[in-house]
């Protein structure tokens, strides 16, 4: 009882983190307002305190991805259970050959990176990850006994996908899917040039 508790509430604090970056990446799709967004945080760090400040924008950026890491990382060997670890570990290191081979083919041949597609997928990828771990989360819940649990016939069962043949769980994924559209809508109209 006391894993699915822990995993529920991992599994739910993993989705908001991804539907705050998620929105956040979506925001910054646009070059646009990404090079001023960066500028000028730079400028203003800069500014402020100098090289002290470059090094807290940094730490920060790179403090919050690592915590997104490990608290995705967690929900997937929470979910798998105690044979899920070597798996896990496994992604991880292919992931950083991934990334190293990424880095190093960019570095090399010098290729522009698509900031825009880039983060475009990225954030639907997050959006994608928080509907399959809401349904995970309240699905744990109703396992320790903290949901009730209404059998909805008509929903599929894929639990890999947090698809699960209960009303509470379906509810809490749709209306996961409407804070998606909000926020989708929100940044796009934000987005949006002015007419002066």
């Amino acid at each position: 009882a006391q894993r699915e508790l822990t995993e529920g509430f991992a599994a739910l604090l993993a989705v908001v983190v991804l539907l705050y970056m998620g929105f956040w990446l979506h925001s910054k799709s646009e070059i646009k307002r990404w090079t001023s967004f960066i500028d000028g945080r730079v400028r203003t760090a800069l500014e402020g305190s100098g090289r002290w400040g470059l090094f807290g924008l940094a730490f920060i950026a790179v403090f919050r991805e690592a915590l997104e890491t490990v608290l995705f990382m967690r929900a997937l060997v929470l979910q798998g259970g105690s044979g899920s670890q070597s798996f896990v570990f496994s992604g991880v290191v292919l992931a950083f050959v991934a990334v190293f081979g990424i880095a190093w083919a960019l570095l090399k041949w010098s290729v522009r990176i698509p900031v825009r597609q880039m983060f475009a997928i990225s954030s639907w990828v997050m959006a994608i990850l928080s509907i399959i771990l809401v349904g995970k989360g309240f699905h744990a819940f109703q396992e320790v006994g903290w949901l009730p649990i209404t059998t909805a016939d008509w929903t599929p069962h894929f639990p890999i996908f947090g698809i699960y043949p209960s009303l509470e769980t379906t509810v809490a994924q749709i209306t996961i899917i409407g804070v998606c559209i909000v926020l989708w809508l929100i940044s796009s109209v934000s987005g949006k040039p002015t007419e002066n």
